[in-house]
């Protein structure tokens, strides 16, 4: 019975291996969401870098990785914020931002280091998420351009003294 349940089903091995033959189809796929991700990930960082935050240029990685330590002092004599948790509590709760305090992918709790998941920002439904994926240009499709404008006003929001 254990190789029953410890080996892929057939049909899924059929899938793999045809998957591994790089089949144009899917190699143009893969080339397409890949330009789709950088281009939505490089302008969220650019989004983050605007706002004063320090950010790596992304490389492949599913998570752009501003952090927030320039705009410590501020941060906390405005918003109370001293760690990464506290950053994300803010940015969740006062402007509905959903990211991960980087204290969650192991980085010290009392750095200001948030981890932001871009794929969202692709479009609402299934139309938009096509599109997206066949634009030259996917960070200017209408939809993804505002929600980068959306974000860029909520750091505006953050970083301004109350």
């Amino acid at each position: 019975a254990s190789e029953l349940w410890s080996s892929t089903p057939m049909p899924m091995q059929h899938a793999a291996t045809y998957a591994w033959s790089d089949p144009q189809e899917l190699v143009d796929r893969v080339a397409l969401a890949r330009r789709l991700h950088g281009s939505v990930a490089n302008a969220v960082a650019e989004v983050f870098a605007g706002a004063g935050c320090e950010v790596m240029p992304p490389q492949g990685g599913f998570y752009v990785w501003p952090d927030f330590e320039p705009l410590r002092a501020s941060l906390a004599a405005d918003r109370g914020i001293a760690t990464s948790a506290d950053l994300a509590e803010v940015l969740l709760e006062r402007f509905g931002v959903v990211v991960l305090p980087g204290s969650a992918f192991g980085d010290d709790p009392e750095r200001l280091t948030i981890r932001v998941a871009v794929p969202g920002l692709y479009g609402e439904n299934d139309s938009e998420r096509l599109a997206a994926l066949v634009s030259d240009e996917p960070a200017s499709m209408p939809w993804i351009g505002d929600a980068l404008e959306g974000l860029a006003q909520k750091l505006r929001a953050l970083t301004a003294p109350e």
